[in-house]
């Protein structure tokens, strides 16, 4: 959702030309993911079971695996979520779907490579299952960041933090 109003936002701001405001709404939506990243998992982590009971009705007998799953993601996920969400979007926008849709294959491919590591080799269990997913996401995350930072790449949005 938060992506693809930013894909709005810069499309209309691209189409007027304005590359400044462009790398400027890039840098706001990055640091703003940064914030959401970090206090949803301080909102949601103290609540966590509560909300799984209450909102969510889990079974008694499910609750231990969801709070052992959820405490991982909750923990490690939104940070990278959030702060590269968009980029799928604006890679789309800037032309470049390929590479959009690479990097959710790479997610995809990291996630089922980890998770016999995790969940059978090292015996996390279902945590195992948790760590996969934020460590792919962290993992593809690192790899948008080099892409949109790398000298070579030529991608015109580059986000202006300062």
């Amino acid at each position: 959702m938060v992506g693809v109003g930013t894909g709005a936002l810069v499309s209309v701001t691209l189409g007027k030309g304005d590359m400044l405001k462009v790398q400027s709404i890039m840098a706001h939506f990055l640091l703003i993911g940064c914030f959401i990243g970090i206090v949803i998992p301080l909102i949601m982590l103290p609540s966590l079971e509560w909300i799984l009971v209450n909102l969510l009705r889990c079974s008694e007998s499910a609750l231990p695996a969801a709070l052992e799953y959820a405490r991982v993601i909750f923990l490690y996920t939104p940070l990278g979520y959030y702060c590269l969400n968009g980029t799928g979007s604006i890679l789309r926008v800037e032309n470049r779907a390929g590479v959009s849709m690479a990097r959710q294959v790479m997610g995809a491919v990291l996630n089922m490579a980890f998770d016999p590591v995790f969940m059978g080799w090292l015996g996390i269990g279902i945590a195992g299952a948790a760590y996969s997913s934020s460590i792919s996401m962290l993992l593809v995350g690192v790899a948008m960041l080099v892409y949109f930072y790398h000298p070579a790449t030529l991608t015109v949005l580059r986000p202006d933090i300062k």
